[in-house]
């Protein structure tokens, strides 16, 4: 990571606009060339410069690329086990009332 660009919210559905900051990085390919993006995953906290972070391209066009962010991955892990225990209360509390 190199540093950041700055950015407010929209402020959407009557919330109030935050300062928002984009964090800015460089990878090279394996042959070497140097490419440069800003991430399209916004921070809170000011990012620190020379943190890592996790970046996917696209082979054809390097100068296509944007983070990964690990952020839906760990939200889906726990929604998975949640709507499994949730549809199997369903199917409990469904079994108490009598067919017609």
């Amino acid at each position: 990571m190199t540093g950041s660009t700055t950015g407010w919210t929209s402020g959407v559905g009557g919330s109030s606009r935050n300062l928002r900051h984009y964090p800015t990085y460089q990878f090279t390919d394996p042959q070497g060339t140097l490419f440069m993006g800003t991430s399209e995953i916004s921070l809170v906290e000011q990012p620190m410069p020379g943190s890592l972070i996790e970046v996917a391209y696209n082979l054809a066009n390097p100068n296509e690329s944007l983070q990964v962010s690990s952020a839906p991955r760990t939200a889906m892990g726990c929604l998975i086990p949640f709507f499994g225990v949730f549809a199997v209360a369903l199917f409990w509390f469904i079994s108490f009332f009598p067919l017609a």
